[in-house]
């Protein structure tokens, strides 16, 4: 059996880089590392998750030591950790791990390492086995780890974007919620059928992609759009370059109980089998997964982010104190600046990449960077013709780091310490 998995290097707080789908090879000691054991403090865990960057991201301690930053991805059945994080940590490898994307020629080979244990608030995950990569190279330096969904294949875990909550609970879907829709996860990734203007598209749920919903280019002549697919950006994967088409459906989009009418589609070449549903439209849903029945819901929820007043809640759910921060560990300072993506990547606008969002107390709030503002130059080079991993590159530049912006009809130069 093939096993799929997305270890989605394109990021986040500190710049958004592209998609990464990674599969593990057959040739490798084994198809999928042993996840460990999963422990809960109660029979309901919630851990605080923080969503702008455009993914599900937590903090998790490794071994003790961290908080380090982790994806939590249902399109991989395996977690990865940064290489040289394992290093520091002095992780025991055990073997060897092929990662390649769909549709690749090539690959990279990494290690594999066991840890002690994983941790975050009551959810504690005992001896994994991690893959290994450069994470930090590969996303800009903003992402640590991947948590992959084979450490919650006997439990429901539900992603709360409104409220940016990971909860970990005992119990099990019902089949008969109009809500719940059957998966198949045979493929190695969760796979499900979705009605795309009368046409049956296996789509893959993919909490690590940043994009919404995805097809294949093979689908076109199949499906009515509001104007012709205009070509896109590039995606980069690891081992292959991929192309896309961006249209507007001339129809809808049925997801479980949910219609999205006329949505905008990605049309992409990585697979001529499957598309993918991301965060853009994930963002605004509740999403709960129960691996162990094959079963999938989607619902709408209010947002709220009114954070926890205590550490232990009553009815063994358990949070941590206060708004997340998600500082990341000592020695990786980050700029605290999201930007607009696809998942094609970047959205190019007047020469630059648009600011989404800024955290508080950040290197990027403190030199005035603002939503909305245009960075169209970083260190002095123009970011107009550069792609993702260049722009990235230049990001993670030294500091204080010089960017030029649109703000309106000026233009300023900031200078991030």
């Amino acid at each position: 059996m093939k096993n799929v998995a997305s270890a989605c290097g394109r990021c986040l707080l500190l710049i958004a880089v592209s998609t990464t789908c990674l599969a593990a090879n057959e040739e490798s000691s084994d198809s999928i590392p042993d996840p460990g054991t999963t422990h809960l403090a109660g029979k309901t865990v919630a851990i605080r998750m923080d969503t702008e960057p455009g993914r599900p991201m937590v903090e998790l301690e490794v071994n003790g030591q961290g908080p380090y930053r982790f994806v939590v991805d249902t399109g991989s059945p395996l977690s990865v950790l940064d290489e040289r994080i394992a290093e520091q940590l002095g992780l025991e490898v055990v073997g060897t791990q092929m990662l390649h994307s769909p549709g690749a020629s090539e690959g990279i080979q990494g290690m594999r390492v066991r840890a002690a244990r994983l941790e975050a608030g009551g959810l504690r995950i005992e001896e994994p086995v991690l893959a290994t990569m450069d994470l930090a190279g590969f996303s800009a330096g903003t992402m640590d780890g991947v948590l992959g969904r084979s450490h919650f294949a006997r439990r429901l875990v539900t992603f709360d974007y409104p409220g940016s909550w990971l909860v970990v609970t005992d119990g099990s879907l019902d089949r008969a919620d109009p809500a719940v829709v059957e998966i198949d996860t045979e493929a190695g990734s969760i796979r499900f059928p979705v009605d795309v203007a009368g046409v049956s598209v296996p789509m893959v749920l993919d909490t690590g992609s940043p994009g919404g919903f995805s097809v294949p280019k093979a689908l076109e002549e199949r499906l009515s759009f509001r104007a012709p697919p205009q070509a896109g950006p590039t995606i980069r994967l690891v081992g292959g370059v991929h192309s896309t088409w961006r249209a507007t459906l001339d129809g809808a989009v049925r997801l479980g109980s949910l219609d999205y009418e006329t949505p905008e589609l990605v049309l992409t070449t990585i697979s001529d089998e499957f598309g993918n549903i991301g965060n853009l439209v994930l963002r605004d849903l509740r999403v709960t997964l129960d691996q162990t029945h094959q079963l999938v819901r989607f619902e709408r929820s209010a947002r709220t982010k009114t954070a926890p007043e205590r550490e232990v809640v009553p009815g063994g759910i358990v949070r941590r104190e206060g708004p997340a921060s998600m500082g990341g560990p000592s020695g990786k300072p980050r700029l605290g600046v999201a930007f607009e993506m696809t998942l094609a990547g970047f959205v190019k606008k007047q020469g630059g990449i648009v600011v989404r969002h800024v955290d508080e107390d950040s290197p990027a709030a403190g030199a005035g960077l603002a939503v909305g503002d245009i960075v169209t130059a970083v260190a002095g080079e123009s970011l107009e013709d550069l792609g993702l991993l260049e722009i990235g590159g230049l990001l993670r530049g030294p500091r204080p780091i010089e960017v030029r912006v649109l703000r309106g009809k000026q233009t300023l130069e900031i200078t991030i310490d």
